[in-house]
């Protein structure tokens, strides 16, 4: 184990957008490490605390990677007290995220270069976000690892995983992602909808359309 002062030798490149745990997962398989957690222990970083978006471990990470924690923590949900998790400009809570099973993009996946070119946005954990945003294609979920440990240690996980091309979703159907987008990068505003809890929010407008679309029932 080491202090983490100075960039390992063998980094990778990050984009904004990307989580801590994505970072982190493609730095470990980088430098040879099998599992993220294997790799934290090595270098001296709480793990579980890197998970739920902890500043110090993620300024660590950074350090270790070589790249600005500024963005990174911003793209990483992070626990400020019990139940309730921050993202961006925005405070979400724990009911309005999917922190068990891991959601992927097919196209990001198709399109990286290699292994450890697939990023893991931190977007992607928020359950009312159901694409991804550059393709425009519904995120799928990745089966479940043996130890619920390595969720979101998305590269070795995602061995095996061979996503189809991935179902594009109608533009006009993701009005509400927009919306939330916005709030997680800006804050709230000054709306009536914007006054609602984020989570609560989302569900509202989730289930006033689906009573628009469907019906009663």
């Amino acid at each position: 184990m080491f202090p983490a002062t100075k960039p390992l030798p063998l980094t990778v490149p990050t984009i904004v957008g990307e989580s801590a745990t994505s970072f982190a997962s493609r730095l470990a398989r980088r430098n040879g490490a099998p599992r993220r957690i294997t790799f934290c222990s090595d270098v001296g970083i709480d793990y579980f605390a890197l998970v739920n978006g902890d500043p110090l471990e993620i300024q660590r990470m950074a350090v270790l990677g070589g790249i600005d924690p500024v963005p990174l923590q911003a793209s990483t949900p992070s626990l400020i007290e019990a139940g309730w998790f921050q993202l961006g400009d925005e405070h979400i809570k724990f009911t309005g995220l999917i922190r068990t099973t891991l959601r992927i993009c097919p196209r990001c996946v198709q399109d990286a270069p290699d292994r450890t070119g697939i990023i893991h946005h931190g977007v992607w954990q928020v359950a009312a976000i159901r694409t991804c945003q550059k393709h425009g294609c519904h995120l799928v979920a990745v089966p479940k690892p043996k130890n619920g440990n390595d969720c979101f240690d998305h590269i070795p996980v995602l061995n095996g995983f061979k996503p189809t091309a991935g179902d594009l979703a109608v533009s006009q159907d993701l009005e509400l992602e927009r919306y939330l987008t916005v709030r997680i990068q800006d804050g709230p505003g000054q709306s009536w909808l914007d006054r609602l809890p984020f989570h609560m929010a989302a569900q509202t407008c989730e289930m006033l359309g689906a009573l628009l679309t469907l019906g009663p029932r």
